[in-house]
């Protein structure tokens, strides 16, 4: 399977290919459907043909070939490049003032929260402030990440906070009828929205600043490598030679990258522009970023040239230091015990570090975490038709794996039907019980008379009847508790509806600044959103009419684990 792969990183002479060698499974990796292919990629099965004679050509002019010819030779317009604006040195305080903040978290003095003792511990506003966002990320039940996050906190501490919070909660339950308000929906803070102009807007200033950026670094680049600072494919190739161009022994040392001697740019080169770069989205291509095919910085192949040779170090090192403890184990018992390094002490130095024992699973795994297209170019030439096969993630990674297919559950897949869930039977049932509803309802009305009904109303209704008849709970089908339930359920709407007026308002104001810190005018009048007039501050929700569910932890009663899992028998006498 050549597709170039497992070719090592590190430089080595490449051995010319066997004539009259058999063709190999071939697997292409191409980017969309255009699948249009670079100049410098190596030879597929298509484009080894395009160098064949004129017969061959003139014969498959109506074939797939000729249909990849022309999808190549068709240009493509790099659509997500950046473009050149203006520069906003407002935009640049509010992205250092974002760094800033997630360097050093810090909070303003209205947000900040006073100290305290919890029995014998005292929490600063600092450790209350990862408290609070460790408790938002990771949820209440998992109280050692929180630990984690404060790091000066153990877990009882953390348990401890989070039962005064609790019973904190119950506290304020049982004064709401004192005057106490409670927490509304409006009062949890919300992030806002912007409008798609404004964003992009802020992505105009976004590129500018990067191209003003990368346009200073690589100025720097220059001045420090000079020609050499950015490595392309034709630098490569002079570096290391290519077909029908020798290497040039002295280029690397006389440009000061002696460090390329360990590396193999073309492969490096090649692996970003098939793989790494080529995904089989936009946003992760390089043809639509850019015209010109990847490239590697000087300086980014210097760092990892030092990356390499570090951990190259450290892996002799713990290798000796395995080596050196096992020979001296064995000449307890062998004097002449010779003085090796054996693979086993490798691989144990390796496993020491941390480090992976292979990279089988990375390759493996790349075409569906990088998201590539990946096609088989194994049909013959005269295949009628004319296309190559989209592989699916699965054959890929069963290729690569070199992992046997399974052709009894690939049957197996075929001939099961696609399991079809019918709902005949219960939505007979819960259209029969509608009918007797609005039978009933008929009735009603027509004794009465039709009686008008706003959609707001209409709503409520709808879900208070859905609450009585899907609950699990058992409720007294009597008009004052369809009253209570419906009460309870046009306060949660009316707090949805408040909620939804002060993120508008919120909305508003946030754009409003962002346009003034762009310095520029939105294409439309930014109109104020009206306010919403609340008539009454509810007190309870329909959760306070019976249990969702949220209370759970309640119910339970706190088993030690060798309550669960019972205490292991340990015999009295020793077997020797």
């Amino acid at each position: 399977m050549t597709m170039e792969l497992e070719s090592d990183y590190f430089s080595e002479k490449e051995a010319p290919e066997a004539p009259g060698a058999p063709q190999q499974h071939e697997v292409s990796y191409n980017h969309l459907s255009d699948r249009v292919q670079p100049e410098s990629q190596p030879e597929s099965a298509a484009s080894r043909s395009e160098g064949s004679s004129g017969e061959n050509d003139n014969a498959m002019q109506d074939g797939r070939l000729s249909k990849k010819r022309r999808a190549r030779s068709e240009p493509m317009q790099p659509i997500l490049k950046r473009k050149r604006g203006n520069f906003n040195n407002h935009y640049l305080d509010l992205l250092n003032e974002d760094i800033e903040d997630i360097i050093n978290p810090t909070m303003s003095a209205e947000d900040e929260l006073p100290p305290s003792q919890v029995g014998l511990t005292f929490w600063t506003p600092y450790e209350k402030q990862l408290f609070f966002e460790a408790l938002t990320n990771f949820g209440r039940d998992d109280v050692q990440k929180i630990a984690d996050a404060i790091r000066t906190k153990s877990e009882v501490e953390v348990r401890q906070y989070l039962a005064l919070l609790d019973n904190d909660a119950e506290r304020r339950k049982l004064e709401l009828e004192r005057g106490l308000e409670p927490i509304q929906l409006v009062d949890h803070p919300a992030a806002v929205e912007l409008s798609h102009p404004c964003c992009v807007a802020l992505d105009e200033a976004a590129d500018a600043l990067a191209l003003r950026q990368e346009r200073h670094e690589e100025l720097s680049e220059q001045k420090k490598w000079g020609p050499c600072w950015n490595i392309t494919q034709d630098l490569a190739k002079r570096i290391e030679g290519d077909h029908g161009l020798e290497k040039d022994p002295e280029f690397a040392a006389a440009n000061g990258l002696e460090f390329t001697e360990v590396l193999r740019l073309k492969e490096w080169l090649r692996l970003s522009e098939r793989v790494f770069m080529n995904a089989s989205f936009p946003e992760s291509n390089w043809r639509f970023i850019d015209e010109s095919p990847p490239s590697i910085r000087a300086t980014a192949l210097q760092d990892f040239h030092s990356v390499l040779v570090s951990i190259t170090k450290k892996i002799v090192l713990a290798t000796l230091f395995t080596a050196e403890s096992r020979i001296r184990a064995k000449r307890e018992a062998q004097p002449n015990a010779k003085s090796l390094v054996r693979s086993q002490d490798v691989e144990a130095a390796v496993v020491s570090l941390g480090l992976k024992r292979d990279r089988e699973n990375f390759w493996v795994t790349c075409p569906r975490r990088l998201r590539l297209d990946v096609w088989d170019d194994e049909a013959e030439v005269s295949d009628d038709e004319g296309e190559d096969r989209l592989m699916s993630f699965d054959e890929v990674e069963r290729i690569i794996g070199d992992e046997p297919a399974a052709p009894e559950q690939a049957q197996a897949s075929e001939r099961s039907p696609t399991v079809k869930i019918k709902f005949e039977n219960a939505g007979s049932e819960e259209d029969t019980d509608d009918e007797d509803d609005s039978t009933a309802c008929s009735d009603k009305s027509s004794d009465e008379g039709p009686v008008p009904m706003s959609d707001a109303e209409h709503e409520v209704n709808e879900e208070a009847k859905e609450v009585l008849r899907y609950s699990a709970y058992d409720f007294p089908k009597t008009h004052r508790t369809k009253e209570a339930l419906k009460n309870r359920i046009r306060n949660e709407h009316e707090q949805e509806a408040v909620a939804e007026a002060e993120d508008a308002k919120m909305n508003h104001e946030a754009e409003v600044d962002m346009w003034r810190l762009l310095q520029r005018q939105p294409p439309e009048v930014l109109v104020r959103p009206e306010p919403y007039e609340r008539n009454r501050r509810g007190v309870r929700d329909v959760e306070d009419l019976y249990d969702v569910g949220r209370q759970w932890r309640e119910h339970l009663v706190y088993q030690s684990e060798w309550e669960m899992l019972g205490t292991p028998h340990v015999s009295d006498e020793k077997k020797v």
